[in-house]
């Protein structure tokens, strides 16, 4: 039976608007009884040198609670950077990422920002000849001073409030990489980067998925399962 004024298409995109089960949440409003996970995830935000791991087995909702709180964090002038990590990612790789999707995001949006980027900072100016092409910022990293540096220039020109949801990082298989990671966001605790990062993983405890030994991650982060 057809109902009046029923407009098929509409109803459909406004469902999926609102129902996503093959996508994470990523609204206060679509999120239900976490309420108690974000302000314990907003105030280990607020903590100089902390960042948040979100663990737990898979399906029960770490990427939605992570894409909500970073959205929260995030201030208004930006997206939130959302990266993913695989089996050979390593920081050079991560890094990468990160600042791919960063230099995308605020440049396209902001020329001006562009002109004053490209001729100020070291490692973000590759991108100034084009908004569209992939730079492979990978391949002119020698170390972690490096990639401290490039960290640094995304806190400076990406927004007031940055914030980095690093999903997954339970598959990097390197431990070193792991290791190297650790001592990177110690790194930018100690230098004071004004950066928020907010870690995804599958595990029953962050031991299992970081191990035992790596204490210095475990300093610079707020547990929520």
């Amino acid at each position: 039976m057809a109902i009046e004024g029923f407009d098929r298409s509409s109803f459909g995109k406004r469902l999926n608007e609102l129902v996503s089960p093959s996508r994470p949440v990523s609204s206060i409003e679509h999120l239900i009884g976490r309420e108690d996970q974000l302000d314990r995830i907003e105030k280990a935000l607020y903590a100089p040198g902390r960042n948040v791991f979100i663990y737990g087995e898979r399906g029960v909702g770490k990427t939605s609670l992570a894409a909500t709180a970073a959205s929260l964090w995030q201030s208004v002038d930006a997206e939130y950077i959302d990266v993913s990590c695989s089996p050979d990612t390593t920081i050079k790789t991560l890094i990468s990422s990160i600042a791919s999707q960063a230099v995308r995001k605020t440049w396209t949006t902001n020329f001006n920002l562009t002109q004053k980027a490209s001729v100020g900072f070291k490692w973000l100016q590759y991108s100034e000849t084009s908004e569209t092409s992939f730079v492979d910022f990978s391949m002119r990293i020698n170390g972690l001073g490096d990639a401290l540096e490039i960290l640094k220039e995304i806190a400076s020109i990406h927004s007031d409030a940055p914030v980095i949801v690093v999903d997954e990082v339970d598959r990097i298989s390197d431990e070193t990489q792991i290791d190297l990671l650790a001592d990177l966001l110690k790194q930018l605790g100690d230098k004071r980067v004004e950066l928020k990062f907010i870690f995804t993983g599958v595990g029953s405890t962050l031991n299992e998925i970081l191990g035992a030994h790596r204490s210095a991650i475990r300093e610079t982060l707020k547990k929520t399962s």
